[in-house]
């Protein structure tokens, strides 16, 4: 499946509104954002994609969020077998990375308080 009938097939991303919050405070304060990323299948049908086709998956999603955003993430932890990605980056990017069809559901990476 392309990228465009992702985009045009895939559910809206599911953000935890502790993650939101933290962009949104670290834009003022520019500093960086803990995140991490379900990423959805391309396959239909499929809950999460397989070790190969997350890190194809996370790879050309953090490629267009860097072409689009300017910023670069400062560390990426792609987890093959569990069809995640931790990603430490600016709000800038973060904000675009979110935008990706390859992104189900973003969660903070920092324990509750």
């Amino acid at each position: 499946m392309s990228i465009e009938a992702m985009s045009t097939a895939a559910a809206p991303v599911r953000i935890d509104p502790r993650l939101e919050s933290e962009i949104r405070a670290a834009e003022s304060e520019q500093i960086n954002v803990e995140a991490v990323f379900a990423l959805r299948s391309a396959e239909p049908g499929k809950k999460r994609p397989g070790p190969e086709e997350t890190k194809r998956l996370a790879e050309q999603a953090i490629r267009r969020a860097v072409e689009s955003s300017g910023a670069a993430p400062q560390k990426v932890n792609i987890f093959e077998n569990l069809g995640s990605i931790f990603v430490l980056a600016a709000p800038a990017f973060m904000n675009v990375f979110l935008e990706q069809p390859e992104i189900a559901v973003a969660s903070s990476n920092r324990a509750g308080k």
